[in-house]
């Protein structure tokens, strides 16, 4: 996963990693049940801080698209896949 942080854009760090994380998911390019690689890894590939890296998943997680697993990691869900994650209020 290749992400470079744009930095003539005001958009904060975190914005730019969450909507690379989202196109990728969308894409296809990260799959259903695919371990994505630790935080300390992202934040190591991405050059960022390991906060930087949490608060660009939280959001995903949150929809759905992707989920933590205590001591596992944290993995691309099926939902990610089929375009869903969107929460309605009825």
């Amino acid at each position: 996963m290749t992400f470079a942080v744009k930095i003539e854009t005001a958009d904060p760090v975190h914005l730019q990693l969450e909507r690379f994380l989202r196109k990728e998911l969308r894409e296809g390019r990260l799959a259903p049940g695919q371990r994505l690689p630790t935080t300390v890894e992202l934040a190591r590939i991405w050059h960022v801080d390991c906060t930087t890296v949490q608060r660009a998943i939280t959001p995903l997680v949150a929809e759905g698209l992707v989920e933590r697993r205590p001591r596992r990691g944290t993995f691309v869900t099926n939902t990610a896949a089929r375009g869903k994650g969107q929460i309605a209020i009825l």
